[in-house]
This record gives C-alpha cells, sequence and structure tokens, in this order.
C-alpha cells in the first residue's frame, strides 16, 4: 500500500513538473513574440532593380525614388499570428518522423513529455524568426533516438537558428547587433525627409551603425543612410519595414548580400 501511495505521489508530482516546463517555454515564446515591433502594412510593390544613390554624392548608399506612398492599417496581433502557426507538422525536419509527439515513447514520464513539448514550441519559434528572413533555411536533418534524444534534437535546432540569425544580422540583413532605435518607413524607395534624416542620425550618433556599430556614417554630406529593415529585395507582401542607421560602408556590402537571399527564395 505504502508503495502504491509512494508511485503514485512521484506520478503527481513529474505531472505538475511538466505543466511547469510547458507554462515556462509558452512565457517565453509571448516574451519573445511581443518585443517585436508591430508590423505596417507596406502598399507600394518594391522594384529590384531600383539603383541606389552613386557612392560620391552626398545622399550615397540611399535608395533612389520609385517606390510609391506606404500606406497604414489596422495592426494585426503577432502573437496571435505566431501562435495559430505552430502546426504539428513542421518539426518533421528534426526527427525523421511524423510528429506524435510523447506517445512515440510509452515509457517516457510526465516531465520528459512536457520537455519535448517545450523544446518543439521554443524550436518553431526560433525557426520560423530565421525563415522571416532566409525564406529556405532550416536546421540540418538529423534522426533522434528515445525522447531525450528528440528534445536534444530540438535544443540543437534552436543552437543553430540562433546562429544563422547572428549571421544574417553580421551582413545587414535584418537588424544588426547594435540595433535600438529606429523609425516606420514611409515607404520603399522614398528619400528621407529632413525630420527623418536628423533622427536617423540622431539615432546613428547614439547608437552607431545597426550592423557594425560604427558613430561615423561615412557619407560626403555626414548623414547615416536609412537603411529598410527587413530590406526591400526580400520583404514579404504587405510585410512591415522600418529605417535603421547605416554608414556607407555597411549600406554598400548589404547589396551583394540581398541579391543572394533574392535568388534564395
Amino acid at each position: 500500500m505504502a508503495m502504491a501511495q509512494a508511485g503514485f505521489a512521484t506520478a503527481l508530482f513529474d505531472m505538475r513538473l511538466g505543466v511547469e516546463w510547458i507554462a515556462l517555454a509558452l512565457l517565453e515564446l509571448r516574451r519573445d513574440l511581443l518585443v517585436r515591433p508591430p508590423p505596417r502594412p507596406i502598399a507600394s510593390k518594391y522594384n529590384p532593380d531600383q539603383p541606389r544613390v552613386p557612392a560620391g554624392n552626398p545622399d550615397g548608399g540611399q535608395w533612389t525614388s520609385g517606390g510609391g506612398d506606404g500606406s497604414s492599417g489596422e495592426d494585426s496581433s503577432v502573437l496571435e499570428t505566431a501562435l495559430d502557426g505552430l502546426d504539428d507538422g513542421s518539426l518533421d525536419w528534426a526527427t525523421g518522423r511524423s510528429r506524435g509527439g510523447a506517445v512515440d515513447w510509452p515509457n517516457a514520464t510526465p516531465a520528459q513529455r512536457a520537455r519535448l513539448v517545450a523544446s518543439e514550441l521554443q524550436a518553431q519559434a526560433a525557426i520560423r524568426r530565421v525563415q522571416e528572413i532566409d525564406a529556405r533555411w532550416k536546421p540540418p536533418a538529423s534522426i533522434s533516438e528515445g525522447i531525450e534524444g528528440a528534445i536534444a534534437t530540438n535544443q540543437a535546432a534552436v543552437r543553430q537558428a540562433e546562429t544563422r540569425l547572428r549571421e544574417l544580422q553580421g551582413t545587414g540583413i535584418g537588424p544588426g547587433p547594435f540595433a535600438q532605435e529606429s523609425i516606420p518607413a514611409r515607404s520603399m524607395g522614398r528619400k528621407l525627409q529632413r525630420e527623418e534624416q536628423q533622427e536617423i542620425n540622431r539615432i546613428g550618433s547614439t547608437y552607431g551603425c545597426h550592423t557594425c556599430g560604427t558613430s561615423q556614417p561615412g557619407t560626403k554630406a555626414g548623414n547615416f543612410v536609412g537603411d529598410h529593415q527587413l530590406p526591400n529585395a526580400i520583404v514579404t507582401p504587405g510585410g512591415s519595414q522600418r529605417l535603421f542607421p547605416h554608414c556607407l560602408s555597411c549600406s554598400l556590402r548589404q547589396g551583394g548580400r540581398i541579391t543572394g537571399m533574392k535568388w534564395r527564395r
């Protein structure tokens, strides 16, 4: 009788621990999603052949005019959309199995099952964040053994996604490691108004180029380039954009990287 009671107490503890794991994963996911800026729909369509102002010009590095005005609309719930998208089939890349969850391991404890669910939520969120920029990227496929192996695979996917995101940020694709403040992008190609340029300069002087961190713009006029993020060439139709300060050197290097990203999409 005492052994049965002890076994029940252990199972109850495992179940409670499992619930705590899932609650923690959901809180972390909500935190990551809520810190992102709300979307601002863009009405214009980017012309991939749109040139930049030559480097010797005072406005060197800026995109030339050619895009239409952006339009604003109701902000959608980023959190609700992302949570709705956590589908059952998106983790097949990791395990090479149909997503059956913990039922694939009948001897798993409730705590292990909860950790599996938590790791899958975290992996999906990390992968989706990268794919917002690099749509074709995904972690290398792997075969796991047992529920602990599946958890480890999901955790490895999170690390790989974070590494890929840092790589993209370091080349000017996505807000960079020095990104702090930004301003809304009115359109994809319009030259900055005086007030906008002053604000971009203020942000750049305070925090530096969002990609490399330098406080020197490098342009003839001494202005930071207003860098659209995500870049015009890879932002999805209707996707939101913001302007971050860019030095001329990073702005010019960004062009070739974006060409490669367009090919990948």
